[in-house]
């Protein structure tokens, strides 16, 4: 009986091995951006507002290119298409002080930042100038502001980009400068 259980166990861990193996490797179409056309006016949105930490409802916000050109209440903007924003909320896109970003990231993660209202990132980690096929680097990092800036990706901003770590870690290659890998103070001194 347990020589039984212990192959069902094993079958079904083999199984879920193989699921997330093909979760990770299987190739993703990225997200398509929205197509906004020339603008949008937001009417009746709840806007927060940072300055005076007032809510201030039945706001409308007008944005042009991508750009938020006005903000107010009964805005005219003809040629721009109206979506109700009634029972809505709109705050500054927020920024994500720590995050560690992946090769696949622009497929997995980016989408999901800008879901939940975070537009900009400050990525702490990096691979060490050395090809990655996992860790992202610095270059893949500005080639995700560019394709964000031009539509091609949905994403946030990169406003802190880091090529490599620094934390004393095994992960500095032999040959390179040892205060890379200083495990304490008297290390970096």
């Amino acid at each position: 009986m347990i020589g039984k259980l212990l192959k069902f166990f094993l079958l079904l861990l083999a199984l879920a091995g193989i699921y997330v193996t093909a979760g990770v490797l299987w190739p993703l179409d990225r997200p398509q951006t929205p197509d906004t056309g020339a603008g949008v006016v937001l009417r009746n949105i709840n806007l927060v507002d940072l300055e005076t930490g007032e809510l201030r409802p039945d706001t409308d916000i007008v944005v042009r290119q991508g750009r938020i050109e006005a903000v107010g209440t009964n805005l005219s903007a003809p040629d721009l298409r109206e979506v109700d924003g009634t029972g809505r909320y709109a705050i500054p896109g927020l920024f994500d002080m720590h995050v560690h970003s992946l090769r696949l990231s622009p497929e997995l993660t980016h989408p999901l930042f800008i879901a939940a209202g975070v537009t900009a990132v400050r990525d702490m980690g990096g691979c060490l100038g050395e090809f990655d096929s996992w860790i992202a680097c610095a270059v893949d990092k500005r080639e995700w502001n560019r394709a964000a800036a031009t539509g091609e990706i949905v994403g946030p901003r990169f406003d802190q980009i880091t090529s490599l770590a620094i934390n004393g870690g095994s992960e500095i290659p032999s040959g390179w400068d040892p205060a890379l890998g200083a495990p304490d103070a008297e290390g970096a001194r």
